[in-house]
Order: C-alpha cells, then sequence, then structure tokens
C-alpha cells in the first residue's frame, strides 16, 4: 500500500503537462525547414500522431530520442561523370553534420538530446547492382572513421541493413513476389512526372559505365560539351544508351520489389519490427514518412552521388556531378586533406 499526501496529485499532472510540452517542442524543431523535408501530403495528421506517440515514448524513460534511417550505400563511382571517389569525403561529413545539427536543437529543448541509428544498404544492394563486396566494406569503414575522428560516436551508430534482414527468413520469397509483379506491366517511361521515373533516372546514371569515354558518357547523358552547342547521337551511341536503359528498367523494378518487399515481412515491416519504438525518418520523400534534409534544403543531391562543393558566401555544402565541376576549372579548385587513402580531391571551392 502506498500512502501520500495532496501534493503529489499536483506532482502528477504537473509531470505529464511538462511532458506534453517537451514533445511538442521537439517536434517543432523536426518541422524546422532546415530539417523537414517531408510534404504536408505526405506526412498526414496520422502518420504525425505516430511520430508524436514515439517520441514520448523515449521523453518518458528520459532517453535520447531515438531515429532510424537507411542510408550511407557506397559512391556512385561506377559512372565517371558523378565522382571518381570510392571513399566518403565532405559530402558525407556534412551528412552526418547535419544529424548532429538535428540533435543539437533537440537537446536545446530536451537535455537528452537525440541518437541515430543509420542502417546502411550497401551489402544488401550490392549483388543486385553488382556493386564489389569489398567496395562497399571500403566506403564503410571510411565512415566508420569519420564518426571516431569526430566523435560523432556519441550520437550516430551504423548497422547493417543485411543485418535487419536476416531476422526475416521470409524475405527473399517476398522480394521474389514483387519483382515477378512489378516486372509483368512495368514502364518507368509512361509517365515522366512519376516518382518511378525519377528512381529510372538515377539507376540510368548509376550503372556501369567505367568502360566508356568521358565525350561518350557526356553525349548519352546529356551533358553539355565544352566547344560544341548541338550535337547527336550516333547510332552507336544511340544503341549504347538504349542498353543502359534496359539495364536501367531491371534495376529500377529490382529496387521497388526490394522496397516493397521489406515492408511485408513480419507484422509491420522489417524495420518498425526490430525498432518498435525508434522514430523511422529518411532521407528521400516517401508517403507517411518523415523525410530529412540530408546535407541542406537546397542541396539536391545526396552525398554518393556526386562530389561536395563548399559554397563559402552561403556556408554550404552543395553536392553536383564531377562532370559539371572539372568543366568550370577556373570556378572552381579541389581541396585535398592529409592522409587521403585516395589522394583524391575531398571536395572543392569557388575560386576566387
Amino acid at each position: 500500500m502506498v500512502v501520500h499526501g495532496f501534493d503529489k496529485l499536483t506532482e502528477l499532472f504537473s509531470a505529464n503537462l511538462n511532458n506534453e510540452k517537451i514533445i511538442g517542442q521537439i517536434w517543432n524543431v523536426m518541422q524546422d525547414p532546415q530539417f523537414r523535408k517531408s510534404s504536408s501530403k505526405d506526412l498526414n495528421d496520422g502518420s504525425a500522431q505516430a511520430y508524436l506517440e514515439q517520441i514520448k515514448h523515449w521523453v518518458k524513460e528520459d532517453l535520447p530520442i531515438g531515429f532510424v534511417l537507411i542510408a550511407l550505400p557506397w559512391k556512385c563511382w561506377r559512372n565517371p561523370l558523378k565522382t571518381n571517389r570510392k571513399t566518403p569525403d565532405l559530402g558525407e561529413f556534412a551528412f552526418l553534420q547535419q544529424l548532429k545539427r538535428l540533435a543539437d536543437e533537440i537537446s536545446k529543448v530536451y537535455k537528452p538530446g537525440a541518437s541515430f541509428t543509420i542502417l546502411t544498404e550497401g551489402e544488401v544492394y550490392h549483388e543486385i547492382f553488382g556493386i564489389p563486396l569489398v567496395e562497399i566494406l571500403r566506403y564503410q569503414m571510411g565512415i566508420e572513421k569519420m564518426l571516431k575522428a569526430n566523435n560523432f560516436y556519441l550520437r550516430v551508430e551504423l548497422r547493417s541493413f543485411g543485418e535487419i534482414l536476416a531476422k526475416f527468413p521470409e524475405f527473399p520469397e517476398r522480394y521474389q513476389e514483387q519483382l515477378e509483379c512489378i516486372s509483368k506491366s512495368f514502364d518507368p517511361l509512361a509517365d515522366t512526372s512519376s516518382d518511378n521515373y525519377k528512381i529510372f533516372k538515377t539507376m540510368l546514371t548509376s550503372t556501369e559505365v567505367t568502360h566508356l569515354d568521358i565525350r561518350t558518357l557526356q553525349k548519352i547523358f546529356g551533358q553539355r560539351i565544352i566547344g560544341e552547342e548541338k550535337y547527336e547521337l550516333t547510332p552507336s551511341e544511340s544503341r549504347i544508351r538504349q542498353e543502359l536503359e534496359s539495364q536501367a528498367r531491371k534495376l529500377t523494378a529490382k529496387y521497388l520489389a526490394f522496397n516493397k518487399a521489406k515492408h511485408l515481412v513480419g507484422k509491420n515491416g522489417a524495420i518498425p519490427e526490430v525498432f518498435p519504438h525508434h522514430l523511422y525518418i529518411s532521407i528521400t520523400q516517401k508517403p507517411g514518412r518523415y523525410a530529412l534534409h540530408a546535407i541542406h534544403p537546397k542541396t539536391k543531391l545526396l552525398p554518393h552521388h556526386g562530389v561536395p562543393v563548399w559554397l563559402a558566401q552561403q556556408k554550404r555544402v552543395e553536392i553536383m556531378w564531377l562532370n559539371s565541376v572539372l568543366r568550370q576549372p577556373n570556378f572552381f579548385q579541389p581541396v585535398f586533406i592529409e592522409n587521403d587513402e585516395e589522394n583524391l580531391p575531398y571536395y572543392y571551392v569557388e575560386a576566387g
């Protein structure tokens, strides 16, 4: 039996009111335009309420708000127009800084702050995309070094998404079912305004093209060639483009099947099942999901899809295709860092 005075009853209600206030403040931080990428259409009242309930769990336990997201697959070095690096650079560093900024802002209204579990997806995609596993592990080791060197380990934990999916033996079957279903009538070019078309374009520029010369790549991918105002693809280049589009269609179907299948395992999907209280967020816009700007609201490309450029006046990082940077040598200059295993530019700055 517990005996206490009426003052204890007041304390109970005060604590609850204070928690509700903190939950609202944390959610308000997440709505800040520097962080929130989600549209009002993507994040409706129902999904917003689910996030508030998850925040409530961590606040009640007086623990850092736990976030989980999929990110950091590999550098898109197989397309030399995008990047020539295989290991992380200022782009990935800027992404980790963005997570740190969000955690710091949350800690201003909630002392425990926030923590992030990043599920690295390279291992689960390497067979689909044909990426050598050794290169994926090399990239991840680079991220680990970056975390250690900058004390990000206090806020960020890396885990393999493959390790999570291994908990669901039914996943391969769900994946094959979805792939067969999608492949029957799949045409990403049918609607150029659709999300499928956007994914297709990403897959097209991420296929293996290191065997082709730069000028051919520039023409195939519609990049401006210095000294040539107009040009047409030769029959040979047209065939290459068609072959790459065929590969990209298959990759897009596999990617979509994979993403659907991961939500069809367990009772609620792989990630919610393993991380029931974590706020499952994304760095790409998805219905019902809170999306975070990976680097900055004005930065359109993800870190692994190009090279980082430091814009000093705006004090932010932009991600650009390497080809776009190199064709403007008077505007950008490379910056190297000590002990970089690749000895390639770590980022670029505006000249002058």
